[in-house]
């Protein structure tokens, strides 16, 4: 991998001295530079369009689900690994929701900074807020007529299992396109 940044990088470097310009959302930006960025506050649902009916908790369900999937494939940086041991753990052995883990440990704020380096490109277009694959698309898909809105979803172990494999599927096809560039 790292050789392949460091190849990237050069014929970066030769594109630029021929004149060209790199621009600044190119698809390699998003992919191989990994920005720590704030993907999602659970605030922004709560204070936004949020169903009355609903506890602020419900703001944390999709998010705490992608954040399941992250514990369970162990890409949190080693700081927060170690920080928050006792709550991975919990999630891993579901004790503990994502969603749980996502407003007590991580304060309802989510973003790259408490990830593993090598997962930050995933993440960073997975997530992007101007295209979110993941709850625009993924999300929205997986749990269409469970609930009456996008916020309805119960956090349940039963419904992260049904969006777990979707992530994993999006990660699989993400992880082929980069080794092919």
């Amino acid at each position: 991998m790292e050789e392949a940044l460091y190849q990237l990088e050069q014929l970066s470097l030769e594109y630029q001295a021929k004149g060209y310009i790199e621009e600044p959302e190119s698809i390699l930006d998003a992919i191989m530079i990994p920005e720590d960025r704030v993907l999602d506050k659970a605030k922004w649902h709560y204070e936004g369009d949020f169903p009355e009916d609903l506890t602020k908790d419900a703001a944390y369900t999709a998010t705490g689900m992608f954040i399941t999937w992250l514990i369970n494939n162990n890409w949190f940086s080693e700081e927060i690994e170690h920080q928050f041991a006792i709550e991975i753990g919990k999630v891993k052995q579901k004790q503990l929701t994502g969603a749980e883990f996502y407003r007590k440990c991580l304060d309802g704020v989510f973003s790259t900074q408490e990830l593993a380096d090598e997962i930050k490109p995933f993440v960073n277009e997975y997530l992007n807020i101007k295209k979110d694959i993941y709850a625009a698309e993924d999300y929205v898909h997986t749990f269409q007529g469970v609930g009456l809105t996008f916020y309805h979803v119960a956090n349940t172990w039963e419904n992260y299992d049904l969006i777990e494999p979707v992530i994993e599927q999006r990660f699989k096809e993400f992880w082929e396109r980069i080794q092919k560039i």
